[in-house]
């Protein structure tokens, strides 16, 4: 199974999406945060945009059961952890960062 990646951005970052976003939307160089999904964590709802704390049921005006009867709701998904790796998104190219936020592997800096 392959690990999906998601990203946001460092400067006005809360929502995170996949490279491709920011690949279609930006065209300024952008310094980008990876994530990966935090399984067993907090849940994030995509109708609400929040973290769901407590149980999502009938309580919830969008519940809508994966089953049609009970059970998970079709709007829970995994939520994100960021893995420590930063990337600059530069003209549609992803560049690593090193820990120092410098360019990894750039001998000019």
């Amino acid at each position: 199974m392959k690990l999906k990646l998601k990203y946001y951005s460092e400067e006005d970052g809360e929502l995170c999406y996949p490279l491709q976003h920011f690949i279609d939307e930006d065209s300024e160089p952008v310094v980008l945060i990876e994530m990966s999904k935090d399984i067993g964590g907090d849940m994030w709802c995509t109708e609400t945009l929040t973290f769901v704390e407590d149980y999502c049921g009938n309580g919830c005006k969008d519940y809508n059961p994966c089953n049609g009867k009970s059970g998970r709701c079709r709007s829970l998904k995994n939520g994100f952890i960021e893995t420590g790796k930063k990337i600059i998104l530069k003209n549609g190219i992803a560049i690593p960062m090193d820990k120092n936020d410098k360019i990894a592997n750039d001998k000019n800096t």
